[in-house]
């Protein structure tokens, strides 16, 4: 990079990350009357949220799900049109093998229960409800709302065991309390008691305010979040936003009149720049060294083809369960039909040996993967049949790890990324657990105002 070269391509604002929340930031300021500059080194819009076809049959990263009323929607009207309208539904696999409503099932786990193990689950729940709270962890959270006794029946330790890599006694408190809200709010015996008053309580909101009708559950089209987000950056580019994908980004720099970024597709400056990707690139491009990130796991997603019978109904199922590394499979066939007799569905494995990850799983190849899958669930009779991998994709970011030390790192170098000027946000730019596309654009909206 040569800092003596003139600025070209200059805008009011680069925007770095074409998913979701640079998708959004980019419409927003577009509007406010801001030259805007999109950049990504992906090749296609829409962040990790990825698909591809096989074969005749469609897989992604990650969830495929919207509301009706997602705020991006909003901002680019065609996109609910492209959606396809289905009826949600999710289950898991408990520690005892049964397949139960996600999250919690409670009349299922424990008000069918025999009367002694209710007993013991409400003298528990009482009982941490006069003891202060244990701070110290997410399972303190998970404790003090469920009790020690439902924390380990739920199968929830094993849950965040191979979602973080961690044990919940590894994780903080302040993400358990910020974003395992529904733990509280659906999972403990007061909220099934406050249940049917709420629910009273808002229907009797919802006819005052008029609402209309309740909002539906859409997925991705057919065609895949290629093809979907493609048309929210026409959208962009027909309102003067500059969209360069695929941009080798190689470099940016702070200058005295705001910042210069160097890709593949040329060099770029603005008066902002607003980073969406991950924290540790944003400090690379500027070369800022840091010595302890925060951390991110790497998610392998698995694509799998099925012919025989499933033990499950739900197109979603979690897995609860002590056994195998899985922890999300989607059954795209349930909403895109099947080729022949096959169904399919994407596999989401967590096993780049994060820290505090059980040492014996380490890092595992597709195959090693697909093997214990395949294995765990014919042996919890999910699958009876003939079970296929087609191939597999690695998203690297694709989970913040929030350890005990998570918040000071993130702190630390989103205080020196800040002290060079640069805006941070969404879920990859703040290292911030965001579980939806609603949710992110909110965010980016309330970090604008």
């Amino acid at each position: 990079m040569n800092p003596l070269s003139p600025p070209k391509n200059r805008y009011d604002v680069l925007v770095l990350g074409a998913g979701v929340t640079g998708l959004a930031l980019a419409r927003i300021l577009s509007a406010r009357g801001n030259s805007v500059c999109l950049m990504d080194d992906y090749a296609s819009p829409g962040g990790n949220h990825i698909s591809w076809t096989l074969e005749g049959m469609s897989f992604d990263v990650g969830a495929i799900f919207f509301w009706s009323d997602n705020p991006l929607f909003e901002l680019f009207p065609g996109l609910a049109r492209r959606c396809l309208d289905v009826r949600f539904d999710a289950q898991r696999i408990t520690p005892d093998g049964a397949v139960r409503a996600y999250p919690f099932d409670m009349r299922a786990e424990v008000l069918d229960r025999p009367l002694r193990y209710r007993l013991r689950v409400a003298r528990e729940l009482a009982a941490a409800r006069l003891r202060p709270m244990d701070r110290r962890s997410a399972e303190g959270f998970l404790r003090r709302h469920l009790g020690p006794t439902l924390t380990r029946d739920s199968g929830i330790l094993n849950y965040m065991q191979r979602f973080y890599g961690l044990a919940p006694g590894e994780i903080s408190f302040a993400f358990a309390e910020s974003r395992m809200r529904w733990v509280s709010s659906r999972a403990s015996l007061r909220a099934r008691l406050q249940a049917p008053l709420q629910a009273l309580l808002r229907a009797a909101s919802r006819r005052r305010a008029a609402r209309g009708p309740a909002p539906r559950c859409l997925v991705r089209p057919p065609e895949g979040f290629a093809a979907f987000y493609a048309e929210a950056v026409a959208g962009l580019e027909a309102a003067g936003v500059r969209t360069v994908l695929d941009a080798g980004l190689h470099g940016a720099r702070r200058h005295a009149d705001g910042f210069e970024v160097t890709s593949a597709a040329g060099t770029f400056s603005a008066a902002r720049l607003i980073s969406t990707i991950p924290m540790l690139h944003t400090a690379n491009l500027l070369e800022i060294p840091v010595a302890a990130p925060p951390v991110s796991r790497r998610l392998t997603t698995l694509c799998c083809r099925f012919s025989g019978q499933r033990g499950f109904t739900a197109p979603v199922l979690y897995n609860f369960h002590a056994e195998g590394a899985w922890k999300r499979l989607t059954m795209q066939s349930d909403f895109y039909g099947t080729p022949g007799a096959a169904e399919y569905f994407s596999l989401e494995v967590c096993a780049d040996g994060a820290p505090g990850a059980p040492a014996e799983r380490g890092e595992a190849g597709p195959g090693a993967l697909f093997a214990e899958f395949a294995r765990t669930a014919r042996a919890a009779g999910l699958f009876t049949g003939d079970l296929t991998l087609l191939a597999s994709h690695d998203t690297e970011f694709a989970y913040p790890v929030y350890d005990h030390s998570a918040a000071h790192r993130r702190d630390a170098l989103a205080a020196r990324l800040g002290a060079e000027g640069v805006e941070l946000a969404g879920r990859q730019g703040l290292f911030q657990y965001i579980p939806s596309s609603a949710l992110a654009v909110r965010l980016a909206e309330a970090g604008l105002a």
